[in-house]
C-alpha cells in the first residue's frame, strides 16, 4: 500500500486551483530569471530582472548591470532549454525593445493597510485519541477581514521612445510574501473548503492544511525539494516524518502492519478524525 499521501494531496490542491493558482506567479518569475541568466551568458555582462509582470502580456524588463541599459523581451516562446540563438529565431517585430527610458509616476492604488480579527467559538465533535472516540469540544476560530485604502504610491515605469510603448507593473504580486497575501483571500478558502468536503476535516484543520500545502507548493516551484522538506511536510500533515512512513511501508509489504497502524493512529489524532476514517482516506487516494 502506498502511503505517500502528501503527494496525492498536493495533486488535489493543484487540480482545484484556478489559473491563478499557487504556481503561476513563481513559474513566470522562474522563467524570467532563467532568461536573465541566458542574457548574462550570451553577452558576458550581468543582467537582472527588474519587472516580471507588465501590462503587455509575457513581456519582461531586464537591466544590464554594466551599462545600466533597460531592455524588454517577449518571453512567450521562451523555454529554459533554449539557447539564445534558438530563442532569437522565434522573435518577430515588436518582441524586443532596447534602450528603454525609466521614469517615475505617482498613482493611487488600493492596498491592504490592516485587518480586523473576529473570534468565533463553536461546539464540534473532535476525535480524542486517548478516549478513542469523538467528544464534544469548544473549538476557537479566528477570521481575518482585511482593510483596504487608496494609497498614493510611486511607480517605476519603462518607455520605448520610438514607439511610445510603456511597460508598467500589473497588480500581480512580486514576491512570495505578496503572493501569499494575494491568495489568502480566495485560494486558501477554496482549498480549505475542498479539503473539508473531500476528507471530512474540520474547518480549522482544513485551513491549516490548505496553508501548509500552499506554502509547500510555492516552495517546490522555487527549488528542488529536500528530504528535510518532505519530513517537515509529512510531520505537519500526518504526525510523523517521511522516513518513518517509508519504513512502515516496507514493513507492510513484508506482512508487518503494526508500525503502519501506529502511524495511522497518530495521523488520525493530528487531523482530529478516527483511525478508521484516516485509513479510508488513504484507501481512497490509492
Amino acid at each position: 500500500m502506498k502511503i505517500l499521501v502528501m503527494i496525492a494531496m498536493l495533486s488535489i490542491i493543484t487540480g482545484c486551483n484556478s489559473k491563478h493558482g499557487w504556481g503561476l506567479f513563481l513559474n513566470e518569475s522562474k522563467r524570467a530569471n532563467a532568461f536573465s541568466d541566458l542574457l548574462t551568458e550570451e553577452t558576458g555582462q550581468r543582467y537582472k530582472v527588474v519587472k516580471t509582470y507588465t501590462l503587455k502580456d509575457n513581456y519582461v524588463v531586464f537591466q544590464n548591470m554594466v551599462t545600466g541599459e533597460y531592455i524588454a523581451y517577449n518571453l512567450d516562446n521562451y523555454t529554459s532549454k533554449m539557447t539564445f540563438e534558438q530563442f532569437s529565431a522565434t522573435l518577430t517585430e515588436g518582441d524586443q525593445f532596447n534602450d528603454l527610458e525609466v521614469f517615475y509616476q505617482d498613482v493611487w492604488q488600493v492596498q491592504k493597510v490592516g485587518s480586523t480579527i473576529e473570534v468565533v467559538y463553536r461546539w464540534e465533535n473532535v476525535w480524542d485519541a486517548h478516549k478513542e472516540k469523538y467528544v464534544l469540544k469548544q473549538v476557537k476560530y479566528e477570521y481575518e477581514t482585511p482593510i483596504y485604502e487608496n494609497v498614493m504610491v510611486t511607480k517605476t515605469r519603462y518607455r520605448d521612445n520610438d514607439t511610445g510603448v510603456i511597460f508598467e507593473q500589473t497588480q500581480n504580486p512580486k514576491d512570495l510574501e505578496k503572493i501569499g497575501a494575494f491568495l489568502e483571500q480566495d485560494d486558501i478558502n477554496k482549498v480549505a473548503d475542498h479539503l473539508g468536503q473531500k476528507f471530512g476535516l474540520s474547518e480549522e484543520r482544513s485551513r491549516s492544511v490548505a496553508k501548509l500545502l500552499g506554502n509547500f507548493s510555492k516552495l517546490s516551484e522555487q527549488r528542488s525539494m529536500t528530504p528535510a522538506d518532505y519530513d517537515y511536510l509529512t510531520k505537519n500533515l500526518l504526525g510523523s516524518d517521511f522516513s518513518a512512513f517509508q519504513e512502515a511501508q516496507n514493513q507492510a509489504i513484508n506482512g508487518n502492519n503494526e508500525h503502519m497502524d501506529d502511524l495511522i493512529e497518530r495521523a488520525a489524532s493530528l487531523n482530529q478524525i478516527s483511525p478508521e476514517h484516516m485509513q479510508k482516506i488513504i484507501s481512497e487516494l490509492y
